[in-house]
């Protein structure tokens, strides 16, 4: 997890009579003559129960069906997005087995000619609406999902995609599901194969088809925004098909899904070898977190709770880590144990594997605690984990390193995962690695299609570690050249922010940064970040490209991004 006419960017022609409507014109401009004989009413129930041949994609589907089109009213109470065709449809697999692809596809009435497909989150099988703002917009005011706002401030805030004329499409992944944290779907072949890009390309597909029949051209621009899975989603688009997507915007995204599973996977040992004897309680986490505040807060000239210079703060890992030890093992105020340390030391450090995984990855890096993220979920609540472990109680990325494990690498749902052994699976392991992973660098033709790519992560993100991201920003600039690079991806390190919160709730206009981009070719330039924290002022930064970071200047309002200037460390 490109172009606008992607069937024959891949080889295949497929005709405008197969694909059961008209064209468009060269240019792409929406015609009039569609809606012109008839109300948006009428054109929105026309899409209802229609059967649509698997030739809308080229990818192997057994065709689609549109289960439900209404006209959704400007004036009604619940929609903030102006007036719209709501479609669900469903994409059928070829594995009668295997679950259906549940999609939603909003057409605005005002269309702008651009369309807007949203990522999701976790393992999804829970349906991605596309009817608020994006993760990937960092303009959110709802989860991942898309399932409601969970900031009152932006219900008077900035419109939605939808609102501004976007066409807007998510799915369900191609699983359904009560909880984002189930993962039996993949022991289904074609589902997990769904799950790993082939759902996204085959929803876009069948939007497009759709906005053809509605408005009797394709968009002008088809972008992707989404975070965590969906930002792994994002740039596996770019690397898988570079010519679907003029613009992408990836959020802290879970690229190394594998390398992250093994790394998940083996940290959870750890914590919970021996009974849990080196387990991190929440009041030592908290000291941890107090520790590298104190050490590290001010090295970017201003004590504002924010830890900015994550480069020279990782050079105090010794001291820090120092400062919490105890004095003698089993002493009980608060310190760690060398136990303990060895656990906090590990959750921070890369881990090499002895055989590479897909496209040559062989390192997976630790975690951010040491310079600012706050972890805590990691450890859990209980030093004895439940088998299988829950999400309530247990350290979370244990939870999901054990749902990948599991059913997509071992196919076997009775797995203990504190007992499982990775070297008995490296087939598997480099199986899924391949299907999973958006670790591929060479995204040439993407940036020679045109594409633009903005990837945002935060330096306090606790269940996906900023360090991936770096890494793989740092190999695109080894690859492309920092200038070739920066014409056409962008990488901000935004400090305090973590995945979805963070000391620094980030929030920045992104889409309107990429659409300016793509369409005025207007490179982002001096982009500010505001926090939404309560009670923070609604204090701001300038989003600094990586390795720059924001350094205050020493004079000015401590809440204003004036007051600070990108530096390199």
């Amino acid at each position: 997890m490109k172009s606008n006419t992607t069937v024959l960017a891949f080889g295949v022609s497929i005709s405008c009579a197969a694909l059961l409507t008209a064209c468009g014109s060269d240019n792409h401009e929406p015609s009039n003559n569609v809606a012109s004989a008839r109300t948006a009413a009428m054109a929105c129930s026309e899409l209802a129960g229609a059967q649509i041949d698997s030739a809308f994609t080229f990818l192997s589907t057994n065709g689609a069906t549109i289960d439900r089109a209404v006209l959704v009213a400007a004036d009604d109470p619940a929609n903030r997005s102006g007036e719209y065709c709501q479609v669900n449809g469903s994409i059928k697999p070829m594995d009668k087995s295997a679950p259906d692809i549940k999609v939603q596809i909003n057409l605005p009435s005002q269309w702008n000619g651009k369309s807007l497909h949203y990522g999701g989150g976790g393992f999804h099988g829970v349906l991605q609406t596309a009817l608020n703002h994006p993760e990937g917009s960092l303009l959110y005011g709802e989860d991942f999902l898309g399932r409601g706002d969970v900031t009152p401030a932006l219900k008077n805030g900035p419109p939605t995609p939808l609102r501004q004329g976007y066409a807007t499409f998510g799915s369900d992944s191609g699983h359904q599901a009560v909880s984002i944290w189930e993962g039996s779907f993949a022991l289904n072949e074609e589902a997990l194969r769904n799950f790993s890009v082939d759902q996204l390309k085959k929803t876009k597909d069948l939007a497009l088809h759709l906005m053809q029949r509605r408005y009797g051209a394709q968009p002008k621009q088809v972008y992707f925004a989404g975070g965590s899975e969906g930002g792994r989603e994002a740039l596996k688009l770019v690397q898988e098909y570079p010519r679907d997507y003029q613009g992408v915007i990836a959020v802290y995204p879970v690229l190394n899904w594998i390398p992250k599973a093994l790394h998940d996977n083996q940290m959870a040992r750890e914590l919970y070898a021996a009974s849990g004897a080196n387990w991190i309680t929440p009041e030592q986490n908290t000291r941890i977190n107090t520790a590298v505040k104190a050490a590290c807060d001010a090295l970017d000239g201003a004590k504002d709770g924010v830890v900015s210079n994550i480069v020279a703060c990782a050079a105090k890992e010794a001291e820090i880590l120092q400062s919490l030890r105890c004095p003698v093992d089993g002493a009980t105020n608060g310190c760690l144990s060398e136990g303990q340390i060895n656990v906090v030391r590990a959750f921070n450090t890369p881990m090499q594997f002895n055989y590479p995984l897909a496209n040559g990855f062989s390192t997976m890096p630790g975690y951010s605690q040491l310079v600012g993220a706050d972890i805590g979920i990691l450890f859990g609540t209980r030093p004895v984990p439940a088998m299988p472990p829950t999400e309530d109680k247990d350290g979370l990325m244990g939870v999901w390193s054990d749902r990948v494990a599991r059913f997509m690498i071992a196919k076997d749902p009775n797995l203990n995962p504190l007992e499982f052994d990775a070297q008995a699976f490296q087939s598997n392991i480099l199986k899924v690695s391949q299907l999973l992973d958006a670790t591929k660098t060479d995204i040439s033709e993407f940036k020679n299609a045109g594409g633009k790519l903005i990837i945002i992560h935060g330096t306090e993100d606790q269940m996906v570690t900023p360090y991936g991201t770096i890494d793989y920003f740092n190999a695109l600039k080894t690859r492309f050249g920092e200038q070739a690079l920066g014409d056409f991806a962008k990488f901000y390190l935004i400090p305090g922010f973590s995945h979805g919160s963070g000391t620094f709730y980030a929030r920045m206009e992104t889409i309107a940064a990429l659409d300016d981009w793509v369409v005025q070719k207007k490179a982002p330039q001096a982009l500010v970040v505001e926090d939404q924290n309560p009670g923070n002022s609604k204090r701001t930064r300038p989003a600094c490209e990586w390795p720059s970071y924001p350094q205050y200047n020493n004079q000015g309002d401590v809440n204003a991004a004036t007051s600070f200037t990108c530096k390199l460390p």
